[in-house]
């Protein structure tokens, strides 16, 4: 996969987080939450389409073992405090799912702690109000999240024809162009607002979207590809 297209899933990734963490702001937007839940529906979407294309979307690192280090030393910080609130409220069907000790967790090999952290995420947002009582904020689910999609990034995908797998691509281009017309053509219009009402989120926001311009800089091939590879990354400025 051309790297334009892993630049692009990274900036993706970069305004979600942006979003996320500074959720008390634009939750009281009825319009901006049924918007970021769309957001997260297509980066969903893409991360599925690319597995099945064969396509390895990249995060920070290709190591795989530092991957699952992370991804399984993540689940215990959140599995250990979650249980505790399955145990203080007798919620004894969710104790029983997240009470697993530590040496277990690490020993989960990458299939499992995918599925594990699935289910752990949807727990987490099921209980999201009270657990920040508990230390779960919405970046930590943010960060597990993005975490366990690195890590399911990197599985084999299933046995596809090829012309499924050419087919897969194809939809990953579309879906690509899609999410990016999603940020450029709506959710920059809703980030306006907060342009005077709280510049500190709007310039994350816009800097999140520039990643793909300020981040890793790739060997250019020639003066030509350059410029046309800048100017089709460029998101949408907001000035």
């Amino acid at each position: 996969m051309d790297q334009r297209t892993n630049d692009r899933n990274q900036m993706f990734w970069a305004v979600l987080t942006v979003l996320l963490k500074n959720k008390l702001i634009w939750q009281a937007v009825p319009v901006i939450v049924i918007m970021v839940d769309e957001f997260q529906a297509m980066l969903d979407n893409i991360a599925e389409t690319a597995r099945i294309a064969g396509v390895t979307l990249t995060g920070i690192t290709n190591d795989k073992n530092v991957k699952m280090r992370a991804l399984r030393t993540m689940l215990f910080n959140m599995m250990a405090p979650l249980s505790t609130f399955a145990k203080r409220t007798k919620n004894f069907e969710l104790l029983a799912e997240v009470k697993l000790p530590e040496y277990k967790i690490k020993k989960l090999r990458q299939n499992d702690a995918v599925r594990l952290a699935a289910k752990v995420i949807s727990f987490l947002k099921a209980h999201k109000v009270v657990l920040v009582e508990y230390g779960i904020t919405a970046d930590k689910i943010t960060a597990l999240e993005l975490a366990t999609t690195q890590v399911s990034d990197a599985l084999p995908a299933p046995t596809v024809s090829v012309s499924e797998r050419k087919a897969a691509n194809e939809k990953l281009h579309l879906l690509m162009s899609q999410t990016d017309a999603f940020l450029n053509e709506e959710m920059d219009g809703m980030m306006v607002s907060f342009r005077e009402t709280n510049d500190n989120f709007f310039n994350s926001y816009i800097n999140s979207k520039n990643v793909i311009e300020h981040g890793i800089r790739h060997e250019k091939k020639d003066d030509n590809t350059d410029v046309n590879n800048k100017e089709s990354t460029k998101p949408t400025s907001l000035s």
